[in-house]
């Protein structure tokens, strides 16, 4: 058999480049964690949304001490009224154990697959004294959650028509806070931040002031006595998809 001339040779090898580059996948990317935190000392089930993390085999964390497990990973549906770059279309379910002596405030998380390692993605450490958790069914003014102020909650709208309602107690004067954080952390929870007086009658209310679809309030009570902080979804919508932190002082 006569040898290919180098031209073709070269032709060839040229093709066999192209084409293995054009199957090659890039390295994955991390978009979205849900929920919006980590627990000290319990193992917390994350959902890691990005693209290309179908075939990840190893989750990095930053400063160490975590214990992470991949569970599954592999392709994702792309909900309605986002994209897959905002969102992605495979997730990686992980399991993650803090122990209760862990540092620092927040992780650093990257995935690896053949193709390469992913760029990090921040995910808050919920420490006790730093965050309280939101405790259900706190859907109604007899069942509101109380905390003191300042504080930052970790909940989420569980599902659909989902309301969350929390107590507060005020001094007329007090200047104060409220603010929600959810989709500027990739959160689907298009909040509503609504603030009423114990006779239920209503203060404010805010959609979109904090930047993205996130809420905002600042104001000063007007007399001594509870409030009502109400948060839901604008379209009641929601699910694991919808974490938010309610930010109070």
């Amino acid at each position: 058999m006569r040898p290919l001339p180098r031209a073709a040779a070269l032709a060839l090898l040229a093709i066999t480049c192209l084409l293995f580059a054009q199957e090659k996948k890039p390295a994955p990317k991390l978009l979205v964690a849900f929920p919006l935190g980590v627990e000290l000392g319990k193992k917390t089930a994350l959902t890691l949304r990005g693209l290309n993390l179908d075939h990840i085999k190893a989750v990095h964390v930053e400063p160490a001490g975590a214990v992470v497990a991949i569970e599954s990973n592999g392709t994702a549906a792309v909900p309605n009224n986002t994209s897959k770059e905002t969102l992605g279309d495979t997730q990686a379910r992980v399991a993650i154990t803090l122990p209760k002596d862990f540092t620092g405030d927040r992780l650093l998380l990257r995935v690896e697959s053949a193709e390469g390692r992913s760029e990090p993605l921040m995910v808050p450490v919920l420490r006790e004294g730093a965050f309280v958790l939101e405790k259900e069914e706190n859907n109604a003014f007899k069942t509101a959650q109380p905390f003191t102020l300042p504080a930052r909650v970790a909940a989420s709208i569980r599902s659909g028509q989902d309301v969350d309602v929390y107590v507060i107690s005020g001094k007329a004067g007090q200047e104060i806070f409220i603010e929600v954080f959810a989709h500027r952390g990739g959160s689907l929870c298009d909040a509503m931040l609504t603030l009423r007086d114990e006779r239920l009658s209503l203060l404010a209310g805010d959609d979109d002031s904090a930047g993205g679809r996130d809420p905002r309030l600042q104001l000063r009570l007007p007399a001594d006595g509870k409030y009502f902080l109400i948060v839901q979804d604008a379209h009641d919508t929601g699910g694991e998809m919808h974490p938010y932190h309610l930010i109070v002082r």
